[in-house]
């Protein structure tokens, strides 16, 4: 097991430049610059102890050991956004219940001859 976890903003920056093979497409899609992205992996490639990326002039491709946990990364991401995305829709729910309880109430009133 790792002394230390990574940094979420390691894994989201390996994991972004895994699907696009370039660092600067995935600053892009993080709304960063490449020189962050290329930072970020770096730290994550120290962490782990083995370089995660080949770098060529334009591109970059995973090493075998990239390629082994890159799935990985993304299941994780995944997994967290789906969870954050519940949450959220279950507040919105709750918001909304609570609205039409509260207009319930209000249409009540209305009939029974009071005010609101």
């Amino acid at each position: 097991m790792l002394e230390n976890m990574p940094s979420l903003p390691s894994i989201r920056a390996f994991e972004a430049a895994a699907r696009y093979g370039s660092f600067s497409k995935a600053a892009a899609e993080l709304s960063t610059t490449a020189a962050s992205v290329s930072y970020h992996v770096r730290q994550l490639e120290r962490q782990v102890g083995v370089p995660l990326f080949m770098r060529h002039a334009q591109k970059v491709t995973l090493t075998e050991q990239g390629e082994a946990i890159a799935p990985e990364l993304t299941a994780l991401l995944d997994s967290i956004e789906r969870g954050l995305s519940e949450q959220q829709s279950r507040k919105q729910k709750e918001e909304i219940q609570k609205s039409a309880r509260t207009l319930d109430q209000e249409g009540d009133m209305r009939r029974d001859g009071g005010r609101v």
